[in-house]
């Protein structure tokens, strides 16, 4: 168990105890968000999961990145190649095609904690009022623009944005929003490891 402020973080051995009853309100749910996001990374962490590896987000096809990126540079770069790759196939096979790529800034973004499930059963309540956070298959080190994806999908009780933006304040509507959700449209009809040619030493199986 790893204690936060005002969050526990507990197994999933832990979920079914009967002392564990409610599910929290949005307000709580925000607050437990937060807490998470506050935490800090090593300082030479790269995208990865919580646990190490592979990503996990519901960005990614299958929630889960293809492969293991080394850093943010690499994890942006296969973002853009998506939109890239996506646009060179469309110019090359409909004349008069003049859309322009839309592109990500990771650059200046702070890694944080991302837990993307933020499912209402996952933050379970006690019979103390307690907030519990479980279920860190979605959890990882990620720019923070991941998080605010995560809080942009629409997914399984969003919180509203007002909420939001007044208890998770370290999560900001991110500027990228718009090139990301275009990147995940793709990405759920494409293969695997679409745009990854431009990661380095990377070689489809």
């Amino acid at each position: 168990m790893i204690p936060c402020r005002q969050v526990c973080l507990i197994t999933d051995d832990e979920i079914l105890n009967p002392n564990i009853p409610d599910l929290p309100s949005k307000k709580e749910r925000a607050k437990a968000t937060s807490e998470l996001t506050s935490i800090e990374p090593p300082p030479d962490a790269a995208p990865r999961h919580i646990g190490g590896g592979r990503v996990r987000h519901k960005f990614f096809k299958y929630s889960k990145s293809p492969v293991e990126y080394r850093s943010v540079s690499e994890l942006e770069n296969h973002v853009n190649n998506v939109d890239l790759k996506t646009l060179h196939w469309m110019h090359r096979n409909h004349p008069g095609w003049d859309k322009e790529p839309k592109t990500v800034d990771l650059s200046t973004e702070k890694l944080i904690c991302c837990y993307s499930d933020i499912y209402r059963h996952n933050f379970p309540v006690d019979k103390q009022g307690q907030v519990w956070v479980v279920d860190f298959d979605h959890a990882g080190v990620l720019p923070a623009s991941f998080m605010s994806f995560a809080l942009d999908l629409r997914f399984k009780d969003p919180l509203p944005p007002a909420l939001r933006a007044a208890l998770i304040p370290n999560v900001e509507r991110t500027k990228n929003l718009r090139a990301m959700q275009k990147a995940f449209r793709i990405m759920q009809m494409a293969v695997d490891e679409f745009g990854l040619s431009i990661v380095p030493d990377y070689e489809p199986p």
